[in-house]
């Protein structure tokens, strides 16, 4: 019974510890969020009250700063060297502070390179949301086996329209105010397009995850972590087993001295 415990509190403590990297802290469910008509309604005016994010989402990204400061970087810089820039100029991500969305949207920023596009420049939603579809279009039809897709046919490809919402954010609210960009929501259908559009998502996420340097940091402190507790818990085990034992043995040896010395004493 103590060993199958002791199995079970090592892989649960596993478990639970691995769950706290950055990674899956990006990725985890939020408990309410805001509803695709929350975001369609803030697309359609982005001075309005706008999206919530949820204290979790605060937190992590206090903690993404921390390590960031520590190491003497921050968030311009950061994605200015670890994004993905294609050709044109832009940068699609996964935003790093996400509002708190309910299951099946997903919160993405599109970036312009401050070289060739002034970080205060006033965006197109139209435009901006053209450029994304035929971004992800490429990449579709690459997954259903068609490649050098551009244009308009790139954008046929891609999300459709119930699929994406863009909007750029008034100048009091952009967290990062130097570098143009545009905030981009996913709801892929729940049908075969969408389901090749979802895994496009997930591809360019884990894309992106593997160049962050703070990710890495996070994820192999996590890791740390975990292999400390889990030799205490080895170790505790180990011990809470020898007590185990010595709490069987000794009173079968006490018995054992008993019994020989009963014929002496009864000489």
């Amino acid at each position: 019974m103590q060993s199958g415990s002791g199995i079970i509190l090592f892989a649960t403590f596993s478990r639970c510890t691995c769950d706290q990297s950055a990674s899956a802290i990006l990725r985890r469910p939020r408990r309410h969020g805001n509803t695709w008509d929350d975001v369609r309604a803030t697309a359609a005016n982005p001075s309005g009250p706008g999206l919530e994010r949820s204290p979790e989402a605060a937190s992590d990204y206090r903690r993404y700063r921390d390590w960031m400061r520590r190491r003497g970087m921050d968030s311009h810089a950061n994605v200015l060297k670890h994004s993905h820039w294609e050709p044109n100029g832009v940068a699609f991500t996964p935003n790093l502070l996400p509002y708190d969305l309910e299951r099946g949207i997903s919160h993405w920023v599109l970036w312009h390179h401050p070289q060739q596009l002034a970080g205060n420049s006033r965006l197109n939603a139209k435009d901006e949301c053209d450029l994304v579809r035929e971004l992800l279009g490429r990449e579709v039809a690459v997954a259903e086996g068609y490649r050098h897709v551009r244009g308009n046919f790139a954008r046929a490809w891609g999300p459709r329209a119930d699929e994406i919402e863009v909007f750029q954010n008034v100048p009091g609210k952009r967290s990062i105010p130097t570098i143009a960009h545009v905030h981009c929501f996913m709801r892929p259908r729940n049908d075969a397009d969408g389901a090749v559009l979802s895994h496009v998502l997930e591809e360019r996420r884990l894309d992106w995850e593997r160049m962050q340097p703070w990710l890495k940091g996070d994820m192999m402190q996590s890791a740390r972590t975990a292999s400390a507790f889990n030799i205490l818990v080895v170790v505790l085990f180990s011990l809470s087993l020898c007590c185990g034992v010595l709490f069987v043995a000794l009173p079968l040896r006490f018995k054992a001295l008993v019994t020989i010395e009963e014929p002496s004493l009864a000489a």
